[in-house]
């Protein structure tokens, strides 16, 4: 795995052996996502899909029943 520089939510009340979301960035431009406590699994999408996702929850739409 490629090794990105991960940064911790800003919630994590900075106790670095708390498990929470960590963040990354890589040169094309992805987001890639992991818990700390399970570093091997990561999501990775783009600005835009992120943004989409955050836009449809923020109003709302989402499907409470799925």
């Amino acid at each position: 795995m490629t090794n990105f520089a991960w940064q911790k939510s800003s919630y994590s009340s900075g106790n670095p052996d708390s498990n929470c979301l960590e963040a990354a960035t890589d040169p094309e431009g992805r987001l890639h996502f992991r818990e700390s406590d399970d570093p091997n699994t990561t999501l990775t999408t783009t600005p835009q899909r992120w943004n989409a996702l955050l836009q449809h929850t923020r109003r709302g739409t989402h499907n409470h029943s799925a």
